[in-house]
C-alpha cells in the first residue's frame, strides 16, 4: 500500500532522535507538512551580495543592481500571511542590501529570518 506522506516525513517521524526531530522538524513544522500547507515562504529579494562566495547557493553578484519591486515583495508577504506560512524568510544575495527591507520587515512581518554577510552597509542596521 503506498503512503500518503512523503518518503522525507515518513524518514523524519521513524527517526528517534528526540533532539533532531524537536530541534530541526518541530511538531508544528511537521503537521504543516502532512497538510499539505507551506511551514516557510522564501523569497530572494535582490542579487547583490558584496561576498559572492563559493559555496552560495544564490546567484549573488556584487556589480548587481536588481532587486524585486517593493510592490512585488509585499504582494508576497501579503500571500503568506494569507496561507498562514509560519515563516517569511528574505535571501539574496544580501536581503539586507534591498533598498526596501526595512518598511517590508516592520510591521508588516512578524518573524523573518534574513540570510546576510553584512560585509557591507551604508547606513547601520
Amino acid at each position: 500500500m503506498e503512503s500518503k506522506h512523503s518518503p522525507i516525513i515518513e524518514s523524519i517521524q521513524g527517526c528517534d532522535d528526540p533532539w533532531f526531530k524537536a530541534n530541526l522538524y518541530p511538531e508544528e513544522m511537521m503537521r504543516y507538512a502532512r497538510e499539505g500547507r507551506a511551514y516557510c515562504v522564501m523569497a530572494e529579494i535582490t542579487s547583490y551580495c558584496a561576498a559572492s562566495c563559493a559555496y552560495c547557493f544564490a546567484s549573488s553578484d556584487k556589480g548587481a543592481t536588481r532587486a524585486l519591486p517593493k510592490e512585488t515583495l509585499f504582494d508576497l508577504i501579503d500571500f503568506a500571511r494569507e496561507i498562514e506560512a509560519r515563516i517569511f524568510a528574505f535571501t539574496g544575495g544580501d536581503a539586507l542590501s534591498h533598498p526596501d527591507w526595512e518598511e517590508a520587515v516592520h510591521p508588516r512581518a512578524g518573524e523573518v529570518p534574513m540570510t546576510t554577510t553584512r560585509i557591507y552597509r551604508k547606513r547601520p542596521i
